[in-house]
Formats: C-alpha cells, structure tokens, sequence
C-alpha cells in the first residue's frame, strides 16, 4: 500500500502544478481514470469542468450546511480548495491575499495616509465570502498596523536607516524627515511571506513607544488639524468633522475643513457614529488596538515621556549603543500637562468622561495616572 501511495502520488500532483484548468481536469482524468469516447466532441472537456466544479461546489455547500468537512489527507482536498479560492485574489497591486484555509490573511500597504484600496479590499473579500456561502468569523478576526506615528517615528525611522545604510547619511538627525518616510526606505513586513513574518515576530527585536493618552490627542490635533500643509487631513477628516459637529458652518469651512477645533475634535473621537463608519486614523487610534501588546511579545515598551533614556536602552539592547545615538532635536515641541490642561479645559466634564472611558485600557496598559486637570 505505501510502495503503491508513493507511485501514485507523483501521478497526480503532476496535473496540479499549476493554475491551467485543463491540467486540472487532465489530474482529474488521472485519479478517476476517465476515458471519453470517439464520439465526444473536443470541448466536452471544458464542460465536464465546468460540471465538475458546480457539482463539488453544491456538495461541499451541502456538506457545510451539515457540519461535514473533507476527510483531512483526501487527495482532492488540496486540489478543490485551490480549485474554488482561485477567483479570491487582490483587487488592487498594492494589496496582496494569502490564502490559507482558517487563517487566511490581508496585506495592505498603506500610503500617504491612504487607506481606501486596503478597505476597499476587506470589503471585496467579505463580498467574495458572501457569494461562495462564507461567513467570516468577526471575533477571531484582527488587524495589525505596523507604524506607530507622533512618537517619535521619524528619528527612529531615521536611527533604521542609517543601521540599514538605505539613506545617504551617518548622522540619523541629517536625514530630512521627507526622506525618512519615503515608501520604499525600510521594508515592511507585508513585504514578506507569513512565515517570514512569524519568524521576525518571534526573533526580531520588537518595542514600542507610547505617550500619555490625553497628550498624545493634543499632540495628533495640533499636528493635522492646525497645520496648513496638512490639506490631506482637512479634506478627509476636517470637512466630515465639521459637517457632523458645527451647526452653523460656512460653505468655505465646510469645503476646506482646515479650523477644526479641538472640541469638535473630541465631540467626532466619542460619537458612536465615528466607529462604527470605520476605524480611526492610526495618529489617534487606541494604542492597544494598534499596537496588539497583548498579542506581540514586545522586548521594550519606552514612553515619550522618557524618550531619551528609553531610547538609548533599546540602542544597548541591539547592541549598537556605541554606534550611534538617538538624535535629540530642538525644534520638538513636547505636550505638557499644563498644555493638555489648556485644551481640555474647554472639553465639558461629560465629554472628558466619555473620552476617558474610550482610552481607559491605554491608561491602564501602559500605567498612566488619570490627569489630574480632569472634571470627572
């Protein structure tokens, strides 16, 4: 039976190489030995393909619907799981699909701030679930963005390319900050397979940044929204948000959505509304959710608000600490308390309270005291 197993088995994977339907078909010829006869006419083959594909398609529906799977080891298992995800792939080049039975998984590269080919392409594999008689299992769903931004993202993009000589200077703080956020600069981890992933998740060095919840708001706000270079932002969050929180709103304000303030930016992050339209923005996304501490082993979690000594410790840690230091700049404006406490002041006691109760669990993960300037 063994000797006979390893006989056939060449016989047949032969035939499944490839993504040709006819080979396809010819394998499975192969396994069931099926010879037409002199009457059939040439394209009688692409028919009982098509046949053969609508068959299994309605069996394995119904078999589905009764709790029953294919016999793991089945010869045919691999071939039709091919044979019916062949149509499940990216709708855009810079997305890619890996197909894997129960874990299958979605690689977006994000750019310029924009998300809407990647959404575009969750949407596009619901859809395609929805059509093959598919649920996709929500509660064991999740999603990994790999930049975490206004904590000092560029010096550090700047400190990994110098390490990985993919820049024209030795000196990270020489490095303009457009340079450090080129595409193409550092590799990503969608650029690699899922197993080449795993594989740095599990021996790369990995750490995190994070700052004080509240300031961290102050710092996003002031960055997107009161800068004028920022229109990307205008446009996309600044017109919605005033559209949804300002009563009376000027047809220019309405348009260029570039004098948000900072209540009407608190009134958008606690409205149901916003979530449930779509995920936040990265620069003020919950950090648990973002980052995934409880699921990635992190060597460090360093704070902004001890970024220099946190720092010079993941430095030590990759054993380059002699090799450079982390850039230091004047120009870094750093949210304070009394600052925070400015902004918040004009945030009624309700608001902040809701707002607390949003970043609560990155208070608490990440050992933050609840600001004491608060009215709650």
């Amino acid at each position: 039976m063994i000797k006979a197993k390893h006989c056939y088995k060449p016989k047949v994977e032969e035939h499944f190489s490839n993504s040709d339907p006819r080979r396809m078909w010819q394998g499975i010829q192969a396994i069931i030995d099926y010879k037409p006869s002199n009457s059939t006419p040439a394209t009688i083959d692409a028919y009982m393909l098509h046949c053969a594909v609508s068959t299994h398609g309605r069996l394995l529906a119904q078999m589905a619907s009764q709790g029953v799977c294919s016999e793991h080891g089945c010869v045919l298992s691999p071939f039709l799981y091919s044979l019916f995800t062949h149509d499940c792939r990216s709708v855009h080049g810079s997305n890619s699909i890996i197909k894997i039975a129960d874990d299958t998984t979605v690689i977006g590269l994000i750019s310029n701030n924009d998300e809407t080919a990647y959404r575009e392409e969750v949407q596009h594999l619901a859809a395609w679930c929805a059509d093959n008689n598919l649920l996709l299992n929500t509660s064991k769903t999740k999603e990994l963005i790999i930049d975490y931004r206004r904590v000092a993202c560029t010096n550090w993009k700047r400190v990994l390319m110098v390490l990985t000589g993919n820049g024209r200077y030795t000196d990270p703080l020489a490095t303009p900050a457009n340079e450090a956020h080129l595409a193409g600069n550092l590799p990503k981890l969608s650029k690699f397979s899922v197993t080449e992933i795993n594989r740095r998740l599990n021996s790369y060095l990995k750490f995190i940044f994070v700052q004080e919840p509240f300031k961290r708001l102050v710092s996003a706000y002031l960055n997107k929204f009161t800068r004028p270079y920022n229109t990307a932002f205008h446009k996309l969050y600044g017109t919605k948000i005033i559209h949804r929180h300002r009563p009376d709103v000027g047809l220019n304000a309405l348009e260029k959505g570039n004098n948000v303030t900072f209540r009407e930016f608190v009134q958008y992050l606690v409205d149901p509304q916003t979530q449930q339209e779509e995920p936040f923005n990265e620069h003020w996304e919950l950090v648990h959710s973002l980052c995934h501490p409880c699921l990635i082993h992190y060597d460090l979690v360093g704070k902004y608000e001890t970024l220099q000594p946190d720092a010079q410790t993941v430095l030590e840690l990759a054993g380059i600490e002699g090799t450079l230091q982390f850039p230091t700049s004047s120009k870094t404006t750093r949210i304070d308390s009394n600052i925070a406490a400015g902004f918040f002041n004009q945030i009624s006691p309700d608001h902040q309270e809701r707002l607390f109760n949003l970043y609560r669990m990155d208070f608490l993960l990440f050992n933050y005291s609840t600001p004491e300037y608060l009215r709650i």
